[in-house]
């Protein structure tokens, strides 16, 4: 569940310190693992590993961003 008071909060505070762009991420657990994710080769901060993540669009409320992962979304 989302506490939208917390996203709401954190959004504030985000546009008051100025921050240029919001990224969502997620913590899968599934039998005891975490999923980790590791970025192309030749990507930047290639073969790094790294929870599932994705920017939120400018104007996009942060409980309603898709699926980082959806084709088309673009890694932070």
């Amino acid at each position: 569940m989302i506490d939208t008071t917390l996203l709401k909060k954190l959004t504030k505070d985000a546009h008051r310190d100025d921050v240029q762009q919001l990224v969502v991420g997620a913590v899968v657990q599934h039998g005891g693992k975490i999923l980790l994710l590791r970025r192309p080769a030749d990507d930047f901060m290639g073969g790094v590993w790294e929870l599932p993540s994705g920017k939120v669009d400018p104007g996009e409320p942060i409980d309603q961003a898709p699926d980082p992962r959806s084709p088309g979304r673009d890694r932070p």
